[in-house]
C-alpha cells in the first residue's frame, strides 16, 4: 500500500492490519516546519525533514504526528512487506509466544508467564493521548554533534 498525505495529522495509533515483520516507510516532502513523528512509547520525537525517510514495525510501535505548523508538508507512506526480507529471521514464533503469554530466554527456554494484554490498545492509551505541541528540549536539533566517539575517528 501506498499513501499519499497533505498536511496530515494523526493521533496515535498501530497500524494492526500490517503483516508481522513489515515496515512502514515514510518520506516527508515540502517547506514546512512542524509534523514531528512522535513515538510515546519509546519516549522519542523525530523532527522530520524534507526527503528525509524513516523506517519503523507501524504493527508494533504506537506513533502519530503533531501539527505542520508552517508550509505545506506532504508525505507519502508505504509498506515493505515481510517477505522482501526472507532471508532474514522469521519472528512468527515470538509472536505466537507473545499470543501465548510466554517469555523464552535466549536459548528458548520458557523464563516466565506473562499476563495476556492486547498490544493495540496498550492500557486505553490510545483513547486517552491526544497530541499536543512537542516539548522544546525534544525538538531542538544541536548546532554541533555532541557524540564524542566521533573526535576519534580518522586519527
Amino acid at each position: 500500500m501506498v499513501a499519499v498525505n497533505f498536511n496530515t495529522i494523526s493521533d496515535y495509533h498501530w497500524d494492526e492490519h500490517d503483516e508481522p515483520n513489515s515496515l512502514c516507510c515514510l518520506v516527508a516532502l515540502g517547506d514546512f516546519e512542524g509534523g514531528e513523528l512522535c513515538f510515546p512509547q519509546l519516549q522519542i520525537i523525530v523532527p522530520l525533514r524534507p526527503r528525509q525517510v524513516v523506517a519503523f514495525s507501524s504493527r508494533l510501535l504506537l506513533h502519530g504526528n503533531f501539527p505542520v505548523t508552517r508550509g505545506i508538508r506532504h508525505s507519502i507512506v508505504y509498506f515493505v512487506h515481510s517477505t522482501f526480507f526472507h532471508h532474514l529471521r522469521d519472528f512468527s514464533s515470538i509472536y505466537e509466544d507473545l499470543e501465548a503469554g510466554i517469555e523464552r530466554d535466549a536459548r528458548g527456554t520458557v523464563i516466565t508467564m506473562i499476563p495476556r494484554q492486547d498490544l493495540n490498545d496498550a492500557r486505553n492509551l490510545n483513547s486517552r493521548i491526544r497530541l499536543s505541541q512537542p516539548k522544546k528540549s525534544q525538538t531542538v536539533i544541536p548546532e554541533r554533534a555532541c557524540d564524542k566517539r566521533r573526535g576519534t575517528i580518522g586519527k
